[in-house]
């Protein structure tokens, strides 16, 4: 920071960093899953990064724009952004596959949050004094 960049650092406490790219994560935290770092940054851009080298798998463009960090169910990673809409797609590091959106009011800051088989999310609808929050449960 400022300048837009993404630094692997090896997590031994030697403190050498392993690979460097030109991507600008500010809010969203990044996930790693199978030997991939997944991320949704600044641009509204979905990333795959090979963990040990930084070689980039794939990218694919999303609507924006983004605050919250992405979440990982299984083999799904959901991405919201600010508008409240919610990307699903695979955590595979081959190729980007969609696997679905959602809307779920008009704003959304919040990572969505899992906890027993469960998915909340923290919503908003409306402006200014017809503005109104939603935390919304989905799953049995």
């Amino acid at each position: 920071y400022p300048q837009s960049e993404t630094v692997c650092v090896k997590a031994d406490g030697s403190g050498e960093v392993m690979w460097t790219n030109k991507q600008k994560n500010y809010e969203q935290s990044m996930l790693i899953h199978r030997g991939h770092v997944f991320c949704v940054n600044d641009n509204v851009i979905a990333y795959c990064w090979d963990l040990k080298s930084g070689k980039q798998k794939w990218k694919s463009r999303l609507a924006g724009p983004v605050s919250a960090s992405p979440t990982l169910i299984g083999d799904r990673i959901y991405a919201s952004n600010e508008k409240g809409t919610t990307f699903i797609f695979e955590a595979n590091p081959d190729k980007f596959q969609s696997l679905g959106t959602n809307q779920l009011g008009d704003e959304a800051f919040a990572t969505p949050t899992i906890l027993d088989g469960k998915i909340y999310a923290r919503v908003a609808s409306g402006k200014g004094p017809n503005r109104q929050e939603t935390l919304y449960c989905i799953g049995k």
